[in-house]
């Protein structure tokens, strides 16, 4: 059974492979998780809000984040490879933007880790107390939990 993680993860990289085919010839890459032409590209998912145990008392609803090891984020830089990220959002639809790995500069590093959070990709407004994101939506992801097209990965 896959974790939480590993399904979003999932998610996103179907998502990925649909964008980039839209941009030019795309391969699979034993390093990273995609070739769009000779570049190598990895895909990083989050969700737009998710929960978390702030403390075993209560859950604390925070903005999602990008997560990679740092010494592949240099390997990907030294490749002048590419980011694609997706977003999944609240309302059921993804955004997807591709970024130069080496124009990915607004990160916390912390035990061997960069965090990304979603805004420092995506375009949002403050709706009450909470980041939207306001780029355009590019497919629909909440369908892709059905659970035949889960058994079909």
């Amino acid at each position: 059974m896959k974790s939480r993680g590993q399904l979003i993860g999932r998610i996103g990289e179907h998502i990925a492979y649909q964008f980039l085919k839209q941009k030019g010839q795309v391969t699979f890459d034993l390093e990273f998780d995609f070739k769009l032409g000779k570049k190598a590209v990895e895909t990083k998912t989050t969700l737009e809000h998710h929960a978390t145990n702030y403390s075993y008392s209560m859950q604390k609803e925070t903005t999602g984040y990008f997560v990679c090891r740092i010494p592949h984020h240099f390997r990907l830089c030294e490749q002048q490879g590419m980011y694609c990220f997706v977003l999944l959002r609240d309302d059921g639809y993804s955004s997807v933007r591709l970024v130069e790995a080496s124009k990915v500069t607004q990160f916390y590093k912390t035990s061997g880790m960069i965090w990304i959070t979603w805004p420092h990709i995506f375009q949002h407004r403050r709706v009450n107390r909470r980041k939207q994101c306001t780029d355009p939506p590019f497919v629909e992801w909440k369908s892709l939990l059905e659970p035949t097209v889960i058994c079909r990965w």
